[in-house]
């Protein structure tokens, strides 16, 4: 669906982005994460068509976004940073006001309200509205020309858990329509419950992408194996042959292992006549995987 390829951006000299190559697959939400500064928002902006890049390409669906400007951002729908609305008009009034700019027809009001829950806050000031329930105005505002495509920065931003959670569903819901998401975050345990697929940017680059399966993979599990401190030696010893075995804090670890593995060790321990008295297999978590490849 959208593909960035080689996409650099410098500023005065200074490198933003450099070599940035992405594709987010039709019908996938698709997460952006990395450090302040990483080049998030720039990448975001370069592919709304707000800013050009230095050198690279974007593409939607095979027409380049820098020949089909206008042509492919009728698709996308698109919040970048803090929705801007009239704190005087009502939540459906700031959407009449727009969809008239945009030769939107009325009908298109309800539907995107509805589709964010904001149904029966409509005729309220937006000045009242909760930071979440702006949040979701803001994501109508992208919904009203029906786009196949949305991109959200730090859609997540400020809110707490039950906005967190109201607007992880409506993304749900829209990728069960058929639209295609592509976010940035920070909040790594929200992206692990949502993203089907996800990229980690470091100082401009990008250092891993690909589905959240895959990221785990990147970083192998480890076996820890508790046996008598005056056995070690000996276990190690015996383990040697076939894994890379280390020692910490007088346990034994083993990377690279699944748990039926971890039994066919075991059986070898305790047939040797070693004690075993624990095994456990350390998963990192996305958090983990994070910081590894953003440090």
């Amino acid at each position: 669906m959208l593909v960035v390829d080689a996409v650099s951006k410098a500023y005065r000299g200074e490198p933003v982005l450099n070599g940035v190559g992405l594709q987010v697959p039709r019908g996938s939400i698709y997460a952006l994460v990395g450090p302040n500064g990483a080049g998030k928002t720039t990448l975001l902006r370069i592919i709304t068509g707000l800013v050009r890049p230095s050198c690279g390409s974007v593409s939607y669906a095979g027409q380049d976004l820098s020949r089909h400007r206008i042509e492919v951002l009728r698709k996308v729908g698109s919040l970048i940073e803090n929705p801007a609305f009239y704190p005087h008009l009502s939540g459906v009034d700031n959407l009449r006001y727009i969809a008239g700019l945009l030769n939107i027809h009325a009908h298109a009001v309800s539907a995107a309200l509805a589709a964010v829950g904001l149904v029966q806050a409509a005729q309220r000031k937006v000045g009242e509205y909760s930071l979440g329930m702006k949040q979701r105005l803001g994501l109508a505002m992208c919904l009203l020309r029906e786009p196949e495509f949305l991109i959200l920065d730090e859609p997540t931003n400020g809110l707490d858990p039950a906005g967190i959670k109201d607007l992880r569903n409506i993304l749900m819901q829209l990728r069960a329509r058929g639209m295609t998401v592509f976010m940035t975050s920070h909040l790594l345990q929200e992206v692990e419950a949502l993203a089907t697929h996800m990229a980690v940017m470091r100082s401009g680059k990008i250092v891993f992408s690909g589905t959240s399966a895959q990221l785990q993979l990147a970083s192998l599990s480890r076996l820890d194996i508790d046996v008598a401190s005056e056995q070690v030696d000996t276990a190690r010893g015996l383990l040697t042959p076939a894994y890379e075995v280390g020692v910490q804090a007088g346990r034994l670890c083993i990377h690279g292992v699944d748990a039926e593995k971890a039994a066919d060790i075991n059986t070898l321990l305790v047939g040797a006549g070693l004690r075993v008295s624990g095994m456990r297999i350390h998963r990192p978590t996305l958090e983990d995987l994070f910081f590894s490849l953003a440090a």
